[in-house]
């Protein structure tokens, strides 16, 4: 007879959630029950008895929180996994602490992943109950066997037949505890039953395991013996003697093992009474809770890179308003200056360096968005030694950084933040290796042909590939080290270096790209890891195109930024441009004045974050008056605004900050002229 499907309880007030992990899970075999507020959420709980719940973290009225009390109040043993996309530290935390099992991020990109943790959520609780059983199993037949042997004791006086009746009730009881004994050797907790005097009397088959000995090899012997005087004296004995005046006691402790290494363990000692009341000894069941506890240290390292993104996006957006001023004031001294006199020369530096401050604040506000991953034909060469500047201002000088990049045929269909994102996790990696004493990192790019067997072995297919390949004279890596460093979280760094992420993302990434990242080494002799690109025939025009006269236009422009310097620049670009402009410093300022005369103005040109009103809302304001009105965006970090919000806000086109006057120029017109022939630019 089939087992009958699990019944699962999904909470969500976002139907389309909601719907969504509904239909999976069904798919799937699962029995759903779909609540769309935790109010009602509690009445099909208590109503159908699900065998697990499914619970987003902000609802109305009742949270998900409240629900996760309720769900543990009423039905401990009941799986709760949190699903929500708060993103929020604390909130992870508060929901772990009231007990739940586990804890998923919205949206849900991969089912799989939820399924997998519902599944094994389940057999948790299975387990859970079998051992809870077990455990009722095991405190039923001790008792049993206390009544047993005491009336033995009283029936020593009795006549021969009664000895004989006694023996035989004796192995009645015996032949009861070797079958609880088969039971409970099932189990992968640690259990085990201690004297008064803190000596091992029973183990289970799992207790022996993680000591890698002998059940004979414990029993007899004290606590302190097997985990070591100083840690049984101050992370157990305390427990220990609680439990022994009568008080069921739990406690959690890291232990290191000689097979598993360092784990964090959920200690339960249970009071082993006598039929008379009396506490004779404790029952230990001990479960290893180590995934749990790095799942939560993995969710708080994952918050700290997240939050660590949003801080350098921030920084960047401010640095790009420094750099705004320094950029336009030197353009603005250029137009002064005659391209005879020498100073034209440092002014031109000056527009150079700031240039390449420009670029290093958009590899930053690269690294601070995640979700970036627009595929198209690049130059690798040139996003290589971009990273390589990068990384120059960041190593140390112990680390001699040397290249060898060829500039034939380096095209490939990649994503640039990707292709920064696994050059910067090698070098890192690679100066890990070698920060102690120093060394050589040499990054090579060149081009190859994967034959039919190179193809088959490294899962590849045959053709040319631009191959990435980063060395190191580092200390090396083992074979058994090697094996293992594409495993998520496997790291070799010590506790708050690394998240052991950054080689399973990388193989990742490769894979999206239809390549992959192969690995060498040998101890002291370095590393060396190999990236394959496919190459692509689709190469971009690198030819050099003459410098034209910046277009001009007499139309009428508004020009609204928060930033005062900005003001400034720009309003005296646009008029170097011949165009009469009214800038304005507040937006909301910058609407009375359009709705006061709206056919004073043929173009507006808006930042995006301002206080007050933000640029898309100023946009769909103006939009009302003169809902043909050209709008020009300019933005440089912004979570707020994407290209459909953008396009729904009626955003004609972008400008990125720092503003250059050629592209001021060029995108004004653009914006103009297309707007004369009654259609708009695309951004």
């Amino acid at each position: 007879m089939d087992k009958p499907a699990a019944k699962i309880l999904c909470i969500d007030d976002e139907k389309m959630i909601r719907t969504s992990i509904g239909d999976f899970l069904e798919d799937s075999g699962y029995d759903i029950i779909l609540a769309s507020d935790g109010r009602e959420g509690l009445a099909a709980f208590r109503a159908q008895h699900p065998d697990a719940v499914l619970v987003d973290l902000r609802m109305p009225e009742v949270d998900g929180l409240e629900v996760l009390s309720a769900v543990r109040a009423e039905s401990p043993d009941t799986p709760v996994i949190v699903i929500s996309g708060t993103g929020v530290i604390a909130d992870v935390i508060e929901a772990l602490r009231l007990g739940a099992w586990n804890y998923l991020t919205k949206p849900v990109e991969d089912m799989a992943v939820l399924e997998h943790a519902l599944e094994q959520a389940l057999e948790q609780s299975r387990l859970i109950s079998e051992n809870e059983e077990h455990k009722r199993n095991l405190e039923e037949n001790v008792r049993q066997r206390t009544v047993d042997l005491e009336k033995a004791n009283t029936q020593l006086k009795m006549t021969l037949e009664q000895l004989e009746i006694q023996f035989a009730e004796r192995q009645k009881t015996a032949e009861k505890l070797r079958k609880y004994e088969r039971i409970i050797s099932t189990t992968n907790d640690l259990m085990a039953l201690i004297g008064e005097d803190f000596t091992f009397q029973a183990v289970n088959a799992a207790y022996c395991k993680v000591h890698t000995t002998e059940a004979g090899e414990i029993v007899g012997k004290t606590v302190a013996d097997v985990y070591g005087r100083e840690f049984f004296n101050t992370a157990l004995k305390p427990f220990m003697v609680r439990c022994l005046a009568g008080e069921k006691v739990d406690t959690y402790a890291w232990v290191h093992f000689p097979d598993t290494g360092r784990r964090f363990l959920h200690i339960s000692y249970y009071p082993y009474f006598q039929h008379d009341g009396s506490v004779v000894g404790i029952v230990e069941n001990t479960r290893d809770s180590t995934s749990r506890k790095k799942l939560e240290e993995q969710l708080q390292q994952a918050q700290k890179m997240e939050a660590i993104g949003t801080l350098a996006g921030g920084i960047a957006h401010d640095f790009n308003n420094i750099l705004g001023a320094i950029m336009g004031y030197t353009e603005m001294l250029a137009w002064d200056i005659p391209d005879s006199v020498d100073l034209q020369k440092k002014v031109q530096q000056i527009l150079k360096a700031s240039d390449r401050a420009k670029e290093l604040v958009h590899q930053i506000l690269s690294f601070s968005r995640q979700h970036d991953q627009e595929r198209k034909p690049v130059q690798m060469h040139l996003i290589i030694k971009e990273a390589l500047k990068l990384l120059k201002a960041s190593l140390p000088s112990t680390i001699d950084i040397r290249q060898q990049i060829s500039t034939d045929r380096s095209t490939v269909l990649a994503n640039p933040t990707q292709i920064h994102q696994v050059l910067m996790n090698l070098c890192t990696n690679a100066h890990h290796a070698m920060r102690d004493s120093g060394g050589v990192l040499t990054v090579k790019l060149y081009t190859e042909e994967v034959s039919a067997d190179r193809a088959l072995q490294y899962d590849l297919a045959e053709g040319h590939y631009l191959v990435l390949a980063v060395e190191d004279t580092g200390h090396g890596m083992s074979v058994t080290t090697k094996e293992r460093i594409f495993d998520p979280y496997f790291t070799t760094k010590k506790k708050g270096e690394g998240t052991g992420l950054g080689l399973s993302v990388i193989h990742g990434i490769m894979k999206a790209h239809d390549g992959t990242v192969v690995a060498e080494s040998e101890v002291g002799r370095g590393s060396t890891f190999t990236a394959f690109f496919p190459m692509t025939e689709d190469q971009e025009d690198q030819v050099h195109q003459p410098t034209e006269p910046l277009p001009t236009g007499r139309e009428r422009v508004m020009f609204v930024d928060d930033e005062p310097v900005l003001i400034e620049i720009g309003g005296q670009m646009l008029e170097h441009l011949g165009y009469a402009v009214v800038c304005v410093s507040d937006s909301a300022e910058a609407l009375r004045i359009f709705q006061a005369s709206p056919d004073d103005f043929d173009l507006v040109i808006t930042d995006m974050t301002m206080p007050h009103m933000t640029g898309d809302v100023l946009a769909r304001e103006l939009l009302k008056v003169k809902p043909d009105l050209p709008i020009i965006m300019a933005t440089g970090f912004s979570e707020l605004m994407t290209e459909e919000k953008a396009k729904r806000a009626g955003i004609t086109d972008f400008l990125m900050k720092p503003l250059v006057v050629r592209e001021l120029a060029r995108v004004i017109r653009r914006v103009l002229d297309a707007d004369l022939k009654g259609d708009h630019a695309e951004p």
